[in-house]
């Protein structure tokens, strides 16, 4: 099976020095908390929530449309 290429809309997203494309329609909280490692790509309507705690991706993800990523609710001892 063969991906097909995907092209995005440069004035709807915003590339960072690193290569990271982020929607303009994403709600991304707490930015200083949330490391994007290299070519990060993040959809429309994603959430981050780096307000709650730290936050960090590893390279070449898609962050699709409609995903919330936030810390547990919890948090263990042990890690």
């Amino acid at each position: 099976m063969e991906l097909s290429n995907i092209y995005y809309d440069r004035d709807s997203y915003v590339e960072t020095a690193s290569g990271n494309k982020v929607s303009r329609k994403s709600l991304v909280a707490g930015a200083q908390n949330i490391v994007l490692t290299g070519k990060v790509i993040i959809q429309c309507d994603a959430v981050l929530r780096g307000d709650l705690a730290n936050i960090r991706t590893g390279r070449y993800c898609i962050i699709s449309k409609g995903v919330v990523i936030r810390p547990p609710f919890k948090k263990f001892a042990k890690g």
